[in-house]
């Protein structure tokens, strides 16, 4: 059986019940400055684990940025600058990509993460909420809709590989509901 150790931050709501054998695991982060960068103020809003390079990606709403943490030298590593209000990450299936979707900036960040760096930014036709890379290394985005009771654009599919003559970000259509039979009269 693999175990997987996530450090970082982690809050165990037991709901007021005492358990009576407790384990400890992981390492509890502070916020704290190094190198005059102050890092988790505000908070994290997603986190993302990277096994391979043995670090941990904290999205930083406040701070319109993601944190990078090493777990083996247990000490931040740097961070990266996003548009505004960056909410939810996923690393790409190969590893090669930190994809980041800003709300306010209605953007996905996309971080190369051998060099830290924001590779491209692709434009959004909404808010962007929630996203996740499928097994084709396409990113599902959840959004907040446009249009008429907010119920266009609000999935939208980004492809990394896009075809010469297509768009990198596609709509997800939905079908809508057959219209009512109509009703003659007697």
């Amino acid at each position: 059986m693999r175990v997987l150790r996530v450090f970082g931050l982690l809050f165990l709501a037991s709901g007021g019940l005492l358990l009576e054998a407790q384990a400890t695991f992981g390492a509890v982060v502070t916020p704290s400055s190094q190198g005059g960068v102050n890092y988790l103020i505000g908070g994290a809003t997603d986190l993302v684990l990277d096994e391979t390079r043995a670090r941990l990606y904290l999205v930083n709403s406040g701070q319109q940025r993601v944190e990078v943490y090493s777990i083996a030298q247990r000490r931040f590593a740097g961070v990266v600058q996003t548009d505004l209000f960056p909410v939810s990450a996923a690393m790409s299936r190969a590893g090669k990509f930190l994809y980041v979707t800003c709300h306010e900036g209605s953007s996905l960040n996309i971080i190369d993460l051998d060099t830290l760096a924001v590779m491209r930014k692709v434009s959004l036709p909404a808010k962007p909420e929630g996203l996740a890379v499928g097994a084709d290394e396409r990113v599902l985005i959840t959004t907040i809709g446009t249009g008429v009771n907010n119920t266009a654009n609000t999935l939208l599919v980004f492809d990394p590989n896009p075809g010469p003559a297509t768009d990198p970000v596609q709509n997800v259509v939905f079908t809508p509901p057959p219209p009512p039979s109509p009703v003659l009269p007697p």
